[in-house]
């Protein structure tokens, strides 16, 4: 795990990357769309993690820490309709006076109809990036944004806690028509959303969330708007990239180090797993600390 002196510096690292620039009512506007576009998502209370004997039967994958069932209650919250656009994100940086990192371009052709950078796909940017975008269109608006949690990004996936395999219109994988052929990419919004009105929840891409990650966090977490381990060396990723419809699940959970923003499967960059994006959330309160590990739990 990351020492709690490694996350100070990260935490330094990422303040002091995002210069102060001054909101002008140009990037207000540009802000207030960015909200416009979050859905309502009323809070309640469900059961987290491998609910695989209650819908099938049996687990939808190995029982592990990582994905053990716990009963968990959120807040009511938003969460954007869509992925933060490379359009939009540029659109932040000019405004935020923030560099940005494009795809390396020999992945810009491959397994997509589009060139990964133009703006209607999806921006692959770091986990800071991705929050620090999300934090200063909270600056912008007055509203607490942020990355979602964990568990708010599978509440609304599940359509509110819902025993729901895959997150589409119908809760069925059916590549091609309510998400993408397997290794492709597609602009954001291409196909049908989901029931709460939530578009490419499933995907090739996968999603950055608020939270480090730890495998055995599942044992210990809080009940009550669960915000993950308060140290670690990677941050959750949610929605496994995988053409197999087995590794596309609502439940499922990906650690990522906070700096990737392009996940590479094959060396040889002949073919690759998908991007790592984004999109933000408005909280009803402040996000509360997150959970000190316990002595007796053991985390790799």
């Amino acid at each position: 795990m990351l020492s709690r002196f490694g996350s100070v510096v990260l935490i330094l690292a990422l303040l002091t990357s995002c210069k102060e620039a001054p909101i002008t009512p140009e990037a207000k506007a540009f802000a207030d769309s960015i909200i416009a576009d979050m859905v309502p998502i009323k809070g309640g209370t469900y059961e987290m993690g491998d609910f695989g004997k209650k819908s099938h039967g049996l687990n939808l994958l190995p029982e592990s820490w990582d994905l053990k069932p716990h009963q968990v209650t959120l807040d009511d919250f938003k969460l954007a309709a869509h992925r933060i656009t490379w359009a939009q994100y540029n659109e932040y940086a000019k405004f935020a006076d923030v560099e940005t990192t494009r795809v390396e371009e020999w992945t810009e052709n491959l397994f997509t109809t589009v060139n990964r950078n133009v703006p209607i796909m999806a921006a692959s940017v770091r986990w800071e990036d991705a929050k620090a975008f999300c934090q200063w269109v909270g600056k912008a608006t007055g509203e607490i944004v942020d990355l979602p949690t964990e568990a708010q990004w599978e509440y609304a996936a599940r359509n509110r806690g819902q025993y729901v395999v895959f997150a589409t219109d119908n809760g069925e994988f059916e590549p091609g028509r309510n998400i993408p052929s397997p290794l492709k990419s597609a602009p954001v919004g291409q196909y049908p959303p989901t029931p709460l009105g939530l578009y490419d929840m499933l995907s090739r891409d996968v999603e950055w969330v608020n939270d480090w990650y730890d495998r055995h966090y599942y044992t210990y977490s809080s009940e009550k708007n669960p915000v993950g381990p308060k140290y670690g060396e990677e941050k959750v990723a949610r929605n496994r990239v995988s053409g197999s419809d087995i590794q596309n699940l609502t439940i499922d959970r990906s650690p990522i180090h906070p700096t990737t923003h392009f996940i590479e499967s094959w060396r040889d960059k002949k073919e690759t797993s998908g991007d790592v994006v984004f999109r933000c959330a408005v909280h009803h309160a402040p996000l509360p600390e997150p959970t000190d590990v316990p002595p007796e739990v053991i985390t790799p």
